[in-house]
C-alpha cells in the first residue's frame, strides 16, 4: 500500500512539473485572467493581476451577452 501511495504522490508531482513549465497553460491562464478583468472592467474586480485556481472551476458557469 505504501509503494502505491508512493507511486501516486509521484505522478501527482510528475503532473504539478508538467504545467508549470507548459507555456500553453501559461497562455491559457493569461487569457482567463484578461477575459475576466474585460468583464469586470468598471468594477473593483476589474483591474486582477491574479485569481484562485478554483475559479476555474466556475467558468462552464460563465454566459455571455449575444449582439
Amino acid at each position: 500500500m505504501c509503494i502505491a501511495i508512493l507511486a501516486i504522490l509521484a505522478h501527482e508531482n510528475a503532473a504539478r512539473e508538467e504545467l508549470r513549465n507548459s507555456r500553453m497553460f501559461l497562455k491559457l491562464l493569461e487569457a482567463v485572467l484578461k477575459t475576466g478583468n474585460r468583464m469586470n472592467v468598471g468594477t473593483n474586480r476589474g483591474d486582477a493581476h491574479a485569481f484562485k485556481l478554483d475559479t476555474l472551476l466556475k467558468l462552464v458557469d460563465v454566459k455571455g451577452a449575444m449582439e
